[in-house]
């Protein structure tokens, strides 16, 4: 048994990782910025409330704990500022690192991102990537985790988002051609690997891509939610540089836009998403996106 720190746990990801903790026989305890509003059930971990972006709140969030789950992050997922994240994503990293050596904490697995593959990230690729570089030169038993776009039941995140318009609208914009490619992951297949990791120190110091057994175009994913909710899929082309110009504007007049400047950076170049090391190492089991998708829904229902 294990006390593991769960930073971003109240995520998309976190939510779904905190059950499957306790099945494994780890006590989880959760990171968060404000705690639980009263009368809202409490979940089955430890509440210590601090935040990445103030590195004095991290040392009582570590201590005592036997591995850290970093999954809090400045996303793409709404409007960044890049204050913001370089503070939570490049500050937070070293301020964690930090206190893990100061709690005897060694393991951290670290979830990233496919955007740092990018030879021209955006703002969030880049802060990941400069994170990413800092937690592996740390010294610490490091494993880092970069998912391709994650899929799965949940209450917020990019594919929540994209599932929602595709339900509302009439039309879906897509930004480009739509034809570059990405492996979906399923959120119950990432978070076995996750706890996997937990239980596999001779992983540390190695990068993991981590993706769906199904290589589709971005046309093609589209193409698979909508039919999973049994909708036509009418889209419509935004050319890249408009794209820009309004994702540029949306951010700037909305707190949650639902397109942002790192959106249309994902959408301009491919990253690779390599799961040899992955198959090799894990043997995970894949979830077929068909598959997934349609336990997605089941489950939303």
């Amino acid at each position: 048994m294990a006390r593991v720190l769960v930073t971003g746990a109240s995520g998309f990801i976190g939510t779904a990782l905190a059950p499957r903790l306790v099945a494994a026989g780890h006590v989880p305890r959760f990171l968060v910025r404000r705690p639980p509003s009263p009368g809202k059930p409490a979940p089955s971990a430890e509440i210590v409330q601090g935040d990445l972006g103030e590195p004095a709140t991290l040392a009582a969030a570590v201590a005592g704990t036997d591995a850290v789950v970093h999954l809090g992050a400045a996303t793409s997922a709404g409007r960044l500022d890049p204050a913001v994240a370089y503070r939570v994503n490049v500050g937070g990293a070293t301020a964690l690192i930090a206190a893990a050596r100061a709690a005897g904490c060694t393991r951290i697995v670290v979830m990233s991102t496919q955007h740092v593959h990018l030879p021209r990230p955006g703002l969030y690729g880049l802060t990941k990537r400069m994170a990413d570089r800092l937690f592996l030169g740390s010294g610490l038993d490091v494993t880092v985790l970069r998912p391709s776009l994650v899929y799965g039941p949940g209450a917020r995140g990019v594919f929540v988002k994209l599932a929602g318009l595709v339900r509302r609208l009439p039309v879906i914009p897509v930004i480009g051609p739509g034809t570059w490619r990405l492996r979906p992951v399923f959120l119950d297949d990432l978070i076995d690997v996750v706890v996997a990791t937990l239980a596999r120190p001779e992983l540390a110091g190695r990068t993991y891509d981590v993706g769906g057994p199904d290589l589709v175009t971005y046309n093609e994913f589209l193409g698979a939610i909508c039919d999973a909710l049994g909708r036509r899929c009418r889209r419509v082309r935004l050319p890249i540089g408009v794209s820009f110009v309004l994702a540029s504007v949306l951010e700037r007049m909305l707190a949650n836009p639902p397109l942002t400047v790192d959106n249309v950076h994902g959408a301009t170049l491919e990253a690779p998403c390599d799961l040899r090391a992955l198959l090799r190492d894990y043997r995970p089991r894949l979830t077929p996106l068909v598959e997934g998708l349609r336990r997605t829904f089941e489950e939303a229902a």
